[in-house]
């Protein structure tokens, strides 16, 4: 008993680090449409359009207990602290279980690795946003469906139907980690690729099944609810865009950290096996390559079929990898010390990421407020001049947009400024712009005829132009 709440301190320890600054403050800029419509209408507006049921149900009853947005920020960070250790720890058991370690100080190495499964740059965001909970909800469903499949018990695949399909409901992109989970797993189990070959065939034809219930469940919700932002959403696939986004998504920096550390980790530990291991070399590469691709393969697959942008939290299946190839070696390796140091290494490394991306995305919510101020007296000036209401904004973007403010992040969501985004235009005016109800179009002709087709690298008074009852407004 003592061994375990040691082992389940160092998991909550390693979540609160890492967590760091962004513990006592949460604003994404999902925030404002959340101050704006409250924690109904954003359930109804954005959730239920997106297939996030379990999300819509507990802002539903956030909305019904009259919970204030302060204190639900509170109830679901304590939560995604709670359900991310627990998920964290049944893997673990799990991993253990499958590779049956015996020795004690084994089992303490194992457990850096694994908690680098769930602990890197992707999964930042599953804290970040408001409703973190309920993602990490969804990876604990998936989770539990590995727990399903190792326990081999009466009506097995009825079992991880269900548990994949919670998951679905909670966030969409927790489905992916399933099938590497699963191979990892199988590995792990020394089963033959015969019977590996067959267990993925069979669970990848649940996941299927769940994605296309949950299209199912977004194209309803979207036609029985007017959701302007998207109107359809439409699967399609490019061969020659599959592979641009491959290269792009292995090689360049993209989010919060660079996405070459997962492939450079891979060679390192592949190179570092095939030199101490004599036998299986090649199954030991193929191993690797595979645990690698696998979650790679179906993030590039969701991207490609629907256009999701590819955001941290998008690819966690694909930079879970790291750990998991770091698990495999551990497992196989004589020599584990390298293999506990290198995911104490990357451990400590995203410790520092992610406070860094917390501290950054502080400052953007502040220089959301200084621009907001001044936004909300030049419409105050312009309706007092004029005696009139402004109702309307069209936006447009300058041929060289970026998503945050100078000198800080750019490529990730959570320093995306608030007057960058058209998901919440017309609610950021809404919460500065006090007494308004402003409806927002996108018009991108207004930049050459209102605009004159000029470029800002920075916030300027030219990039608002009031007009009767409407801002245009220019996004840099």
């Amino acid at each position: 008993m003592k061994e375990k709440w040691i082992k389940v301190s160092i998991i909550i320890i390693t979540i609160l680090l890492f967590m760091g600054t962004l513990l006592p403050y949460n604003y994404p800029s999902d925030i404002y449409n959340i101050i704006i419509l409250g924690f109904k209408g954003y359930a109804n507006t954005w959730f239920m359009t997106s297939g996030r049921t379990i999300c819509s149900i507990v802002f539903y009853l956030f909305d019904y207990f009259n919970i204030s947005l302060k204190s639900g920020i509170v109830i679901l960070k304590i939560l995604s602290i709670v359900i991310s250790s627990s998920t964290i720890y049944i893997f673990y058991n799990l991993i253990i279980h499958v590779t049956n370690i015996k020795n004690k100080k084994l089992e303490y190495f194992i457990l850096f690795p694994i908690i680098l499964i769930f602990i890197n740059y992707s999964s930042y965001e599953y804290f970040y946003y408001t409703e973190s909970a309920i993602m990490w909800l969804g990876l604990l469903m998936v989770v539990l469906a590995l727990k399903v499949f190792l326990n081999n018990g009466k009506n097995k695949y009825l079992k991880i139907f269900f548990c994949l399909f919670l998951a679905i409901n909670c966030y969409q992109a927790t489905i992916l980690f399933y099938i590497p989970g699963l191979f990892l797993q199988l590995l792990l189990q020394k089963k033959d690729y015969k019977v590996i070959t067959k267990e993925l065939f069979y669970n990848s034809l649940i996941v299927l099944i769940n994605l296309v219930l949950g299209y199912i469940i977004v194209i309803t919700a979207r036609y029985f609810i007017d959701f302007e932002p998207f109107q359809s959403v439409v699967l399609h696939i490019s061969i020659i865009n599959y592979l641009r986004r491959f290269i792009y998504l292995i090689i360049l920096f993209y989010g919060s950290f660079p996405n070459l550390v997962v492939l450079i980790v891979l060679l390192i530990v592949t190179m570092y096996l095939v030199l101490e291991i004599k036998e299986k070399r090649i199954r030991i590469i193929v191993n690797l390559l595979l645990i690698w691709l696998i979650g790679l393969a179906e993030v590039l697959t969701l991207v490609e079929l629907t256009s999701f942008y590819a955001a941290d939290r998008i690819i966690f299946s694909y930079v879970s990898s790291m750990g998991m190839v770091l698990v495999y070696a551990l497992s196989i390796s004589n020599r584990k010390l390298i293999f506990v140091s290198i995911s104490g290494l990357l451990l400590i490394s995203q410790i520092i990421n992610s406070n860094s991306i917390s501290i950054d995305s502080r400052k953007t919510r502040e220089e959301d407020k200084v621009y907001g101020k001044i936004i909300s007296e030049m419409v105050k000036e312009y309706e007092e001049k004029n005696n009139i209401k402004l109702k309307k904004i069209e936006y447009c973007f300058d041929n060289s947009p970026t998503r945050g403010y100078k000198g800080l992040r750019k490529t990730t969501e959570p320093t995306c400024r608030g007057f960058c985004g058209s998901w919440i235009m017309d609610n950021i005016f809404n919460y500065y712009c006090k007494n308004h109800n402003f409806t927002k179009k996108y018009n991108q002709g207004i930049y050459r005829t209102k605009f004159k087709s000029k470029e800002w690298d920075e916030f300027s008074k030219e990039q608002i132009i009031f007009e009767n009852d409407t801002i245009y407004f220019c996004i840099y």
